[in-house]
């Protein structure tokens, strides 16, 4: 931060810093899917039918619904692994990212969705005691298996990231610091760009994918931001997207980004 008369509400609330550089290092998308159509039946023996039907433009629907069209966006993060994105052009403050794991044949889907601005608002005590939240964003995580169920769960709960601290380079605008603090909470901090010297802690939810890949998604406390990256350390890369509000004037960003890794130091908890 910049002295004493930082300016916290451009730091903490409105985030316009962060509308471009964060896809300065960002992996290119992809068209693989194109053409492919998934069947993926989820844990609650639902399914959801998914037809890439281009590189940009997918239909999707549960069985017995009308289909939904819209534009997605697709990242190869691992040969066969993909990260895919969209969010509902008919209720914009809604989103699904997905995890396309075409080897062990299983997905993991993330709903989030971002408060009207009126809940955007922050009020933490208020929204302890109402919710038992400490974000005003809320997600759900699934799993599902690709063309069945789910023989061996290969996505799963991990506390591996724990006790890492992680660079994450942007670009030439955003470098951050993440230190996974314990299974529900890590911090971030910035050390370049306009944001340099802020910092906050907030929940966190922590997947593991394969070797060394994890999604990670958290939600911010103080603005109504959610993250959710795929973390590749055998690459030293990420994917993902970045999805918030901002209340004043009801606007909604949904970002692909990308940043390098480097993993600076880890501490071993007894």
């Amino acid at each position: 931060m910049k002295g004493e008369y930082a300016d916290l509400i451009a730091l903490y609330l409105d985030y316009d810093y962060l509308q471009e550089g964060l896809d300065g290092h960002r992996l290119s998308l992809t068209e693989v899917l194109a053409g492919k159509k998934l069947e993926l039946y989820l844990e609650d023996n639902t399914k959801l039918l998914i037809d890439f039907q281009s590189s940009s433009q997918l239909e999707w629907r549960k069985p017995n619904e009308s289909p939904k069209q819209e534009k997605y966006e697709a990242i190869a993060v691992r040969p066969d692994i993909f990260f895919v994105d969209w969010v509902y052009h008919e209720d914009p403050n809604q989103s699904i990212s997905l995890v396309v794991d075409l080897v062990a044949q299983e997905a993991t889907l993330v709903w989030s969705v971002l408060p009207n601005p009126e809940d955007a608002i922050p009020n933490l005590d208020a929204r302890i005691r109402k919710d038992n939240d400490l974000s005003a964003v809320k997600v759900r995580i699934t799993h599902a298996g690709i063309g069945g169920e789910i023989k061996q769960k290969v996505h799963h709960r991990t506390q591996e990231l724990v006790g890492k601290r992680i660079k994450y380079t942007y670009g030439n605008q955003h470098t951050y610091e993440h230190i996974y603090l314990n299974e529900s909470l890590f911090t971030w901090h910035c050390l370049a760009g306009e944001g340099k010297g802020s910092a906050e802690t907030n929940p966190v939810d922590y997947l593991k994918l394969g070797e060394a890949l994890y999604l990670f998604i958290w939600r911010e406390v103080i603005a109504p931001w959610v993250g959710i990256i795929v973390i590749d350390l055998s690459q030293n890369r990420t994917a993902g997207k970045t999805f918030w509000i901002k209340p004043q004037v009801n606007k909604i960003f949904n970002l692909t980004v990308g940043a390098y890794a480097q993993l600076l130091n880890e501490t071993k908890y007894g």
